[in-house]
């Protein structure tokens, strides 16, 4: 009796980059706001003006 074949495993190397690019591309939306937020608040602090952080 010959032996048949064993069936090929699925690679899942093409569906983890996809996920993990998805995740950074939404943790980089999630922490713009933020990000552009300390930024202008550092311009304000630099520039010599108080109350920058109302």
């Amino acid at each position: 009796m010959p032996d048949e074949p064993e069936p090929p495993q699925r690679d899942y190397v093409g569906i983890s980059v996809l996920i993990v690019a998805v995740l950074l591309f939404a943790a980089a939306y999630w922490l713009f706001p933020y990000v552009q937020h300390w930024v202008s608040n550092q311009d304000c602090i630099a520039s010599g003006r108080v109350n920058c952080g109302r």
